[in-house]
């Protein structure tokens, strides 16, 4: 009776890591249509077909973040909806999206390019709307953020920080 309870904790792991494995090829394959659909859009001449892949891109990205949640391949995808979501110039669900990654992000490197992103989301809608200075101030907010989290502890800065302290002076 033992050896049968072995077994079927053996083949329950060996199945548990069969569907564990089956799920993670089904979510790459969907977040690569979902970058394709992005890179589709950036590739478009015309708003019509670039927005119907940048929903195709966003509505993709979306179904696998809250999938995998806070993992790896939950914050790549929600990264990509925020992408897709100012390239189409959804300024405030671009915002709220990358306020998700930035709250999911374990690593500092991860915040940062969260806050960079939060940044140029912030500083093209200033672009669009001049006469509102709170947005440049949001986007430096951001852009200071980036840095401060993409300076390592030696000094050293990561891209983020450098790609954060050019934006900086572009706004200033």
């Amino acid at each position: 009776s033992i050896v049968c309870a072995v077994l079927v904790v053996v083949l329950a792991v060996k199945i548990g890591r069969s569907i564990a494995e089956s799920r993670r090829q089904g979510a790459a394959r969907d977040l690569n249509d979902a970058r394709a659909a992005f890179l589709n859009a950036t590739e478009s001449v015309d708003v019509e077909s670039r927005d119907l892949a940048l929903d195709a891109a966003i509505e993709s990205s979306s179904k696998i973040a809250e999938q995998f949640g806070a993992s790896k391949t939950g914050l790549e995808a929600l990264y990509l909806k925020g992408n897709s979501q100012f390239l189409k110039q959804s300024f405030d669900e671009a915002v709220k999206t990358f306020e998700t990654f930035i709250d999911q992000a374990k690593s500092d490197d991860d915040k940062a390019k969260g806050r960079l992103a939060l940044g140029y989301t912030y500083e093209n809608r200033f672009f669009a709307e001049p006469e509102n200075e709170q947005w440049a101030e949001k986007a430096a907010a951001a852009y200071e953020s980036a840095q401060k989290l993409g300076t390592r502890s030696d000094g050293e800065l990561t891209f983020q920080a450098c790609e954060a302290i050019m934006s900086l002076a572009r706004l200033h």
